[in-house]
């Protein structure tokens, strides 16, 4: 393996930059013409050729050209005196990587041999770095912490890194990641312990029960077509990914929300579009969480008709409800070329995460977050949602994207205990007189002090903390660790994206 070529006809001049890079461990090769360099690169591993530009016999624009004509695609980066803009475009032309100008110094020169040779240690090294400083910063502001909003800073901040760590030369920084997503769900469990209630009771935080108030509906009057679009089930984390994507399309403005608990859909999302708590939804529809219901969502669209009725809405001709189960939805598009208010939710992310846990093949194929992030993002990279967006974003709109819980990955089962369970799913469980784990679980004793539909005394609710996950004490199904489940208290299921989006047309 020869790390360095280097051809130029006055190589002899360049030894002491030479001896230079060897005392920094480059392997480098020094020779003066271009002709005997073709049977080195015919023969010899390479990583980087430094070629001279001016040369007698076969010069460096002669033997790039050579070098295409084999197929080479070893970098190259080529050392002249002209720096001539027209004559640096036909360098490039040529698929040059890079230009030095003669005369150079040892430390120009070893600077583009790192960025060639050393480029994925380098970022290794720098990434290591910046964790490691912006963790510990982190974790030592924990005591600082006071609002919801704090949370929400280090929301984004966990979830950034959780897809900056995806790469596979990353993985020992991923468990050091995960470690430290441990530690600081463990203080936000404390935090929601004790500032629940309080957040619950202050109007000004935005939650389930008055996300389209505080974020949507102040724009009713704009005159714009509004998109409500609630993807089921998407953490703060996927969000960022398709974020990217439409990046090109809109200018985006990402803030974040609080789900209400437990974190289900039957609760969060009802509570969304009724713009109600639980316990204020029970008395119109008292079978709606009722666990042998199983559209527990059936009343979406006309809560969120009897809600936008209270801010005044009145373009009833151009309002829209959307539900999507499928992938491809580009022959619905036609219905939406007019203005007014199209609600839609997308139902695939909660289905691929309860399909994952169900079947043993897709337990094996999406074995941790990593693997459903990248199925996710090449989902949505291949879908219609492209499309379709790229398509509004030619109109007079603005569209907002939100989600009504996240879920986390469980490895710890707690047993339920009590014979009146009433309902448990997973991360969340309800009945008269039951009990768990203290340690691991939070138990409302009182519901309605916390929004929560109460069916007398003693009437309970268990939601699970950190990643646990709960089941009936004679349970004998399927074994439900390494999957994503949601219903409990933690930092992936309660903070959420509500993105703002403006055509850049």
């Amino acid at each position: 393996m020869i790390d360095i070529l280097w051809i130029d006809d006055e190589i002899k001049s360049l030894q002491s930059i030479i001896k230079f890079l060897k005392e920094r461990d480059f392997k480098v090769l020094g020779i003066d013409n271009a002709e005997d360099a073709l049977s080195i690169i015919e023969e010899e591993n390479i990583g980087l050729i430094i070629l001279d530009q001016m040369m007698p016999g076969l010069d460096g624009m002669g033997f790039l050209e050579k070098m295409e004509s084999i197929g080479s695609e070893i970098p190259v980066v080529m050392m002249t005196k002209i720096d001539d803009e027209n004559f640096m475009e036909e360098i490039f032309a040529k698929k040059v990587e890079d230009i030095l100008i003669k005369p150079v110094s040892p430390k120009q020169v070893l600077a583009v041999c790192k960025k060639y040779l050393q480029k994925e240690k380098i970022l290794e090294e720098t990434t290591q770095r910046s964790y490691g400083r912006e963790s510990r910063d982190i974790l030592m502001g924990l005591n600082s912490i006071v609002t919801i909003d704090d949370w929400y800073k280090i929301a984004i901040w966990v979830s950034k890194w959780n897809i900056k760590l995806d790469k596979s030369e990353y993985k020992d920084l991923r468990d050091l990641h995960n470690i430290t997503i441990q530690n600081l769900n463990n203080e936000f469990i404390y935090f929601i312990k004790n500032k629940y209630k309080s957040i619950l009771d202050d109007n000004s935080i935005t939650k389930s029960n008055n996300l389209l108030k505080n974020k949507v509906f102040q724009h009713l009057s704009s005159n714009k077509k509004i998109y409500f679009i609630l993807f089921d089930c998407m953490r703060l984390d996927i969000w960022l990914i398709f974020k990217e994507m439409l990046e090109g399309y809109f200018n985006i403005k990402t803030d974040c929300y609080m789900s209400i608990l437990p974190t289900l859909t039957s609760y969060s999302r009802n509570s969304i579009f009724s713009g109600k708590f639980p316990d204020e939804m029970s008395d119109m529809y008292r079978t709606i969480w009722d666990e042998n219901d199983l559209k527990q969502n059936r009343f979406e669209e006309e809560n969120l008709k009897k809600l936008l009725l209270k801010y005044n809405y009145t373009n009833w001709d151009n309002f829209e409800y959307v539900k999507l189960v499928d992938l491809n939805f580009a022959g619905r598009m036609g219905v939406y070329n007019k203005p007014g208010f199209i609600a839609i939710v997308v139902n695939f992310l909660d289905m691929l995460i309860h399909f994952r846990a169900k079947s043993e093949l897709a337990k094996r194929s999406l074995p941790n977050d990593t693997a459903f992030r990248k199925i996710v993002k090449n989902w949505f990279e291949n879908s219609k949602f492209l499309e379709f967006f790229e398509r509004i974003s030619q109109e007079d709109a603005i569209i907002f994207i939100t989600s009504d819980h996240g879920a986390i990955t469980v490895n710890k089962d707690l047993f339920v205990k009590g014979s009146r369970i009433s309902n448990i799913q997973f991360r969340y469980a309800e009945g008269y007189s039951i009990m768990s784990d203290k340690r691991n679980t939070m138990t409302f004793f009182n519901p309605l002090e916390f929004h929560l539909p109460s069916k007398g005394m003693n009437y309970r609710y268990i939601l699970a903390l950190g990643n646990s996950y709960l089941k009936p004490k004679d349970y004998k199904g399927i074994d439900f660790s390494g999957t994503m489940q949601h219903g409990g208290i933690s930092i992936e299921e309660m903070i959420l994206p509500i993105a703002t989006l403006k055509p850049k047309k």
